[in-house]
């Protein structure tokens, strides 16, 4: 009982790290998911393995080198208690990086609105290979396999993992896309997207006017179409002229990506800039909101204080 209770104290701080990228993998996910953005989901798998395997890893190796101390700041008696809390954080060790991978898959699927397999993640994860891998454990090695449970139990849950998408691509070792899991239809064609960098006010301004006959040419009407080059070239040109320091060191560059999907136009823009405070600043002053009020209604300004930016 004293060695889970000292694993459940030690794992609140294990755990951060996995709870952090699992959180940052669900906001982006949910982000590329609506700009349907294959590529950039593509790279999110990467960096979030890449960051997987430095942090978590790190803990781990922490929480091996300091397992004994950390156990004997509990336990100052040598014996069967102070060994198994020993080995309990061994075990919560060995965990860490195996639930950053599972806590983030669950919180990827949650984004890309696969609820069904985020269920069976939490259930396989939390409750059904937990309680399997105690009794087995416990059966074979005593007390002292009973600790590993929520070792093998993410373990498994990995496992399981590989073997559906194993199973469903035909492959023994899936390719990235195949973890992805989206939609046959999830890209954008061809002729129904805009992908630029812009760099300075003369950008925007020629854009501005790409946009709007963008949407003329797919029939969304003059007048939407006036609209979106509008908000595109307030945002655009105050990002440029005063997103950065007046000592800047480095030159603004725009992200843009405008696609139309069902009807419906996106625009997605994105910047290097500084992050910007909006509780901090006039917010009549902000671009798209200094837009007369009816052609700010036409967008949904959704602000992502975490990431820094907006999304239209």
């Amino acid at each position: 009982m004293t060695a889970m209770s000292v694993r459940s104290t030690t794992a609140e701080v294990s755990e951060i790290f996995a709870v952090g990228l699992a959180d940052t993998v669900g906001l982006l996910a949910g982000i590329y998911f609506g700009e349907r953005n294959k590529e950039a989901q593509m790279a999110l798998g990467k960096a979030t393995h890449r960051n997987w395997l430095i942090f978590t890893g790190a803990t781990s190796i922490l929480l091996v080198l300091l397992s004994y101390p950390i156990a004997w700041l509990y336990i100052h008696e040598k014996g069967s208690a102070l060994s198994l809390t020993w080995i309990s954080m061994i075990a919560l060790a060995a965990q860490t990086p195996l639930q950053g991978l599972v806590r983030s898959r669950i919180s990827y699927l949650q984004r890309i609105h696969r609820a069904g397999n985020m269920r069976i993640l939490i259930l396989l994860s939390s409750v059904l290979y937990p309680i399997l891998s105690a009794y087995l454990l416990g059966v074979l090695f005593g007390v002292y396999g009973v600790v590993f449970c929520y070792t093998v139990g993410d373990l498994l849950t990995l496992i399981t993992i590989w073997i559906y998408y194993a199973v469903t691509s035909h492959h023994m070792v899936p390719t990235p896309e195949s973890y992805l899991s989206l939609p046959d239809d999830f890209e954008v064609k061809p002729g129904d997207i805009i992908n630029l960098d812009i760099r300075d006010l003369e950008d925007v301004s020629i854009v501005s006017e790409q946009i709007e006959m963008f949407c003329k040419g797919h029939k969304l009407g003059s007048r939407l179409g006036n609209r979106a080059a509008v908000c595109f070239e307030e945002m655009a040109a105050n990002t440029i002229q005063y997103g950065f320091p007046l000592n800047k060191s480095s030159h603004p560059i725009i992200y843009l990506r405008v696609f139309i999907s069902d009807g419906k136009l996106t625009i997605r823009m994105q910047d290097n800039c500084p992050r910007y405070d909006l509780s901090a600043r006039n917010q009549e002053r902000l671009g798209v909101l200094a837009a007369p009020r009816k052609v700010r209604s036409t967008f949904l300004i959704a602000r992502l204080r975490s990431a820094g930016g907006f999304n239209l």
